[in-house]
């Protein structure tokens, strides 16, 4: 079994990570909605369709579900 970290992990557990990824997410366009995505998988949430589809990742949620 593995124990490296992700990148998903800095952002569950180091505060100075966290909080830039939070400040990105204020952002509106393709930057901020990737940051959104970004912080909504490290919190093992599903992405908001709206950024996704901002982002150019519209797959994305079904791609989270397991559908094609």
């Amino acid at each position: 079994m593995s124990t490296s970290n992700t990148p998903f992990d800095s952002i569950r557990n180091d505060d100075d990570v966290r909080a830039g990824t939070e400040e990105l997410a204020e952002r509106d366009g393709k930057l901020g909605a990737l940051a959104r995505i970004t912080l909504a998988i490290a919190d093992g949430q599903e992405p908001n369709p709206d950024d996704c589809e901002e982002a150019g990742l519209e797959t994305l949620p079904k791609l989270a579900r397991g559908e094609e």
